[in-house]
């Protein structure tokens, strides 16, 4: 019957090839018998000029232009009329209308017409770009809820992770800088551009990924100031409400943005283990539930500095995430050995609250001299947990009793330094050099109070360094492109225990990650992509140097000193045919981590970790098919995978390719006024390991511009299926676990719009072509 109902709302149909296109156009005046002499220039989407035409017969024309987002300024009477983007996926025709008056002899442009329109999604080599700005995305209240709504990416079960379909998880990028969840977490949906879904990246992005998401921040070159206000009630289990703020001032070359968010939220989580251990008979299941208030701050702050003409720019921001969580945490434990039974019931009394603060600052300098253009940034990242817990239990039918408070705190900075240097050949050649730095520096404070007997304490120190250079070779020839890429990176670590004086992490080594990328396009315009990369998947700070937590008398949550990176060989094809894009990926993986629960037999306890396994092996084929008829659009993505992971404690099952559908429908009921449906299938998954289960996920919305209000209303997960279950035998326990999200949601959300960024003034009499701007 699921099956049934998503096959009723999720449909498909075609997606991008590269080709070439031609922008034409004319411009007309009032006066008919009046030649127009003007230039018309043509901007990439960094506002890079791409061709400047100077027309004396009211015509223009570009040509041989590939897919992308492209922009256009007509500069007459010196002054100049800036457009909005646009994605160029046909041949497009511009009508310029001019209107004069006699008195000042001002120019105006009353109306542009663009024989087409944006597009949401754009997929190019197997890649997608989604524009946030200028579609219905722009009307959400978060950027969680932004992620779990785009093609092949899925937010983790705790909602603090990524992953991509068959890629697993992706390096995420700000701009040209490497960031983390939290960054990404904390930004308003007002100051995202877009998002690129990046599956084949090159030796330029960090080797700790198969796959890249990257956002791209909204830059105007118009001046004026901009205040946006957006409130969101969010009925959940609990009610939550969002608010946020944002003002934009661009001013000459320099623009400042401010956004800042207050959220109170009540989350519910939910998750448990039933498990057994054969050959202790012991047999358990318990089921943790998590009521919380949590009031969460937001702030963001950017400055951005055009230093001339040619492109150089110095840019500075602050992102900020701040929250506290307040409430009762209770497990209720079934516990059998030897066949004595206990019920126990563990009340945690909790108070948590965490920190984060993100510094980012770029400084581009484009030398036309030799064609070449270098990126230097700086990053400092400062992450601070501080948990208080007090746990009682309350065991079969006694009293309930203290047990034992414990006090964590965490503290984790990170420094970070990168360049990258771009040099081109003629129009054929392109050189990419760069390197990066990573400094970060942990420390762990964990306290436990007993009521009967003494404390107990740890204090761990964890520093790591990594150092990575590389360089990446271009070449274009006739029909062919070729991109060859080599990193290398050197990782320093070191972890020492201070109440055991004890040095249990000393780990130096060097690794290489070769990339390479082929690209042929056909007579027909069809276009063929082979791409080869090795990544490493690194375990983060936290894993490495936490300490335990208590759940219940039996089981507890810990790090993993021991654990190791993951190195993957990938290698993948994509081939555009016209409107269909098909690919193929396939990848290996030595030493994959995940989570499962372990026992020990001297404490007599299991313990929720992270473990290596021996190896991963994946395959997918995959279909992306956007269609377009009257009022409807929408966007399909299918995939096929097969994956099988392997270890020899573990008792495997035989793999079973699984399918994941994804499907977003906008239906434009009037102006301004879209209806949308979106959501996935993932079917039942066999992973030799794991067995997980299968979900249907259906989202529904409807949003009304009205002058400078934005109203939205969405129900999310309408079939309630939000949930994710795994079972699995490990060593010497059979388990199946269960987390459960609460993720459906009605919202009404209304977004209010005050001031305007103005059409930009050209102050200069005369305009010199050399320059790669004119603001």
């Amino acid at each position: 019957m699921k099956f049934l109902q998503l096959i009723l709302i999720l449909i498909s149909s075609f997606a991008f090839a590269q080709e070439k296109y031609s922008i034409t156009g004319n411009i007309s005046s009032e006066n008919e018998s009046k030649t127009i002499h003007a230039k018309v220039i043509l901007y990439d989407e960094f506002q890079n000029v791409i061709q400047t035409i100077e027309i004396e017969n009211s015509e223009f024309n570009f040509e041989n232009l590939a897919p992308k987002i492209y922009s256009i300024s007509v500069i007459y009477d010196n002054k100049i009329q800036d457009e909005e983007p646009f994605y160029l996926n046909e041949n497009k025709i511009f009508h310029l209308n001019i209107y004069e008056t006699v008195q000042d002899e001002t120019l105006q442009i009353d109306e542009v017409i663009i024989n087409g329109k944006k597009e949401t999604f754009k997929i190019e080599n197997g890649n997608y770009n989604i524009d946030v700005t200028n579609s219905n995305f722009n009307k959400l209240a978060t950027t969680k809820e932004l992620f779990s709504k785009l093609p092949n990416v899925m937010l983790g079960a705790d909602q603090e992770t990524l992953t991509i379909i068959g890629k697993g998880n992706p390096l995420l990028y700000l701009d040209d800088q490497q960031v983390d969840f939290s960054t990404i977490s904390s930004l308003a949906i007002e100051d995202i551009k877009s998002i690129e879904i990046i599956k084949n990246p090159s030796a330029k992005y960090e080797a700790n990924g198969k796959s890249v998401i990257k956002i791209s921040l909204r830059k105007s070159k118009k001046e004026g100031l901009k205040l946006t206000l957006q409130e969101t009630l969010s009925f959940k289990r609990k009610f939550n409400n969002y608010f946020n703020s944002t003002f934009q001032i661009r001013q000459n070359k320099s623009e400042f943005k401010l956004s800042a968010s207050y959220n109170q939220l009540n989350p519910w989580e939910g998750n448990g283990f039933d498990y057994r251990i054969k050959d202790k008979n012991i047999q358990s299941n318990y089921f943790i539930k998590s009521q919380t208030k949590r009031p969460h701050f937001l702030v963001n702050t950017s400055f951005f500095q055009e230093l001339n003409e040619s492109g150089d720019y110095l840019s500075f921001a602050i992102n900020s995430n701040f929250r506290k969580d307040k409430g009762l945490i209770d497990t209720k434990t079934k516990y059998s050995e030897n066949n004595e039974n206990q019920s126990i019931l563990t009340l945690n009394d909790n108070e948590n609250h965490r920190n984060f603060v993100n510094t980012l600052m770029n400084y581009n300098k484009n030398i036309k001299s030799i064609d070449a253009s270098i990126l230097t940034g700086l990053q400092y990242t400062i992450y601070n947990t501080g948990t208080t817990y007090d746990f009682y239990n309350k065991i079969n039918e006694n009293d309930v009793e203290y047990n034992q408070s414990r006090y964590q705190k965490y503290r984790l900075k990170v420094f970070a330094g990168k360049f990258d240097v771009e040099k081109k050949f003629e129009s054929d050649q392109k050189i990419e050099v760069g390197g990066r730095f990573t400094h970060a520096k942990s420390e762990t404070t964990n306290q436990t109070f007993f009521p009967q007997r003494s404390s107990e304490e740890f204090l761990y120190n964890f520093k790591e360094l990594n150092l990575s250079a590389y360089l990446q070779y271009t070449k274009n020839y006739e029909k062919w492109n070729y991109k060859i890429g080599l990193r290398t990176e050197t990782t320093n670590s070191k972890g020492f225990d201070e109440i055991k004086q004890l040095s249990d992490i000393d780990k130096k080594y060097i690794d290489w990650f070769p990339n390479a990328e082929i690209n042929y396009t056909f007579e027909n315009k069809n276009a063929l992509t082979i791409y080869y990369k090795r990544t490493i998947d690194r375990p983060n700070y936290s894993n490495l140097s936490s300490g335990n937590l208590y759940g219940s008398p039996y089981i507890e949550y810990s790090g993993n000193f021991n654990i190791l990176p993951t190195y993957t060989d990938m290698f993948s094809a994509n081939y555009s045919l016209k409107k269909w894009n098909m690919n193929v990926t396939y990848y290996q993986s030595k030493n994959p981590m995940s989570y499962t629960l372990i026992y020990d037999d001297v404490r007599n306890i299991s313990t929720f970790t992270t473990v290596n396994f021996e190896k991963e092996k994946n395959i997918s084929v995959g279909l992306d098919v956007p269609f377009e008829y009257k009022i409807w659009s929408t966007q399909i993505s299918l995939a096929m995978i097969y994956s099988k992971i392997l270890d020899e404690k573990a008792l495997l099952k035989k793999s079973v390719p699984y399918i994941y559908l994804y499907s977003n429908h906008n239906f434009k009921l009037g102006k301004d006024f879209n209806f949308m449906v979106d959501g996935y299938w993932l079917s039942k998954r066999i992973e030799g390991i794991y067995d997980r289960n299968s979900q249907v996920i259906v989202n529904l919305g409807l949003t009304k511009s009205y002058k400078n209000f934005d109203f939205s209303i969405r129900f999310n997960d309408l079939l309630k299926q939000m949930k994710f279950s795994e079972t699995l035998k490990y060593d010497k326990i059979s388990s199946k676990n269960l987390f459960l999200v609460d993720y459906q949601e009605l919202s009404i959300g209304i977004k209010y719009n005050f001031g305007r960024l103005n059409k930009t003034i050209l102050k200069e009499n005369k305009v010199n072509e050399e320059e790669n701007r004119i603001r």
